[in-house]
């Protein structure tokens, strides 16, 4: 659900429904209030305030367990989760800062100096309303696009067929600004890299090179490589709610498995060329992403060379494509 649709739903409810449990401040009070497609729940005592948005089903019922949105309002501080189903089961969460004690001392601090030098029994508003730091962590999400070799890589290279899957296993958000945050993550990279004209990458002792195939003509030529993959993306969030997202940023990987394999006929065995193949072990790039509302698209691409210096081909992996809740 959309901030801007939830927290007036939120401020209102707390407004009316906070003035009319005053008289019972030292006892918890549940109060409930209906919209044509909400349900607000407010429960108070005298240490916080509860605040929690469900969705009505077509029979106009909610589930307590699934709250769209939760607010805890404490003295001088806010506590806040905003849950949205994404892909593999995603929670986004809104929490307060670390340091929020200290710095919530500090305002203090500041607003009794400020009451004492201009004699006010009011601070002004903007000093109790600033927001407190914004984390996000979201779980799962996919890519899907092309790996192309570049340079020397290109030599009898498939390209229609030579493809990168990305698994998103973590991504966290901080919040630096209303639109600036920056975001580390963590995914496996998969390549699947096709070759025709009957060429196939050989492993010798002391290099890796392309070369046609000494039994005959194959069936397929693939050469797989999986990392482990760390990007840390600054991103400008548009639009009223944010939800469009440009982000740009480096990232480093660690490769983890790779090979060079040959599958002679069609429902034959496969036969493996070499493993190691000289990869460097670690490698450097860039990436940039556009998306909205979870769907978006990428481009990436591998600063460090794909094989080590003087053991193979000259060449750098470039990779366009999709992604969804990434």
């Amino acid at each position: 659900m959309k901030n801007q649709q939830i927290k007036p739903i939120v401020l209102s409810g707390c407004l009316l429904l906070s003035l009319a449990s005053i008289s019972a401040k030292a006892q918890t009070t549940v109060d409930t209030l209906r919209t044509e497609k909400r349900v607000v729940v407010v429960k108070e005592d005298p240490k916080n305030i509860d605040v929690q948005v469900f969705e009505k089903n077509a029979d106009g019922l909610f589930t307590p367990n699934k709250p769209l949105f939760r607010g805890v309002y404490l003295n001088g501080r806010v506590i806040e989760q905003r849950f949205a189903n994404t892909f593999l089961g995603g929670v986004r969460i809104s929490l307060e800062g670390p340091s929020s004690d200290k710095i919530s001392r500090k305002k203090q601090r500041k607003i009794d100096k400020q009451r004492r030098q201009e004699g006010k029994n009011q601070v002004k508003t903007s000093e109790l309303n600033k927001s407190p730091m914004d984390f996000s962590l979201s779980l799962g999400g996919f890519g899907f696009g092309t790996a192309t070799m570049l340079g020397d890589g290109q030599a009898h290279l498939h390209n229609a067929s030579s493809l990168r899957y990305t698994i998103d296993l973590l991504n966290i958000g901080l919040r630096l600004g209303q639109h600036i945050s920056i975001s580390p993550s963590m995914n496996i990279e998969f390549n699947s890299i096709h070759f025709d004209d009957n060429h196939a990458y050989y492993q010798t002792p002391d290099k890796v090179e392309l070369r046609p195939y000494d039994k005959g003509e194959y069936y397929k030529s693939r050469l797989h490589t999986t990392y482990l993959a760390f990007p840390v993306m600054l991103r400008y969030h548009g639009g009223r709610t944010g939800a469009f997202r440009v982000g740009f940023g480096p990232e480093i990987k660690i490769r983890t498995a790779s090979s060079s394999k040959v599958w002679e006929s069609k429902h034959g065995t496969y036969r493996k060329l070499g493993s190691d193949l000289f990869l460097n072990p670690i490698v450097f790039g860039l990436r940039g992403q556009l998306s909205y509302e979870g769907l978006g698209i990428y481009a990436t691409y591998d600063i460090t060379p794909m094989f080590q210096d003087g053991k193979g081909p000259n060449t750098n992996l470039l990779s366009v494509g999709l992604t969804i809740g990434m």
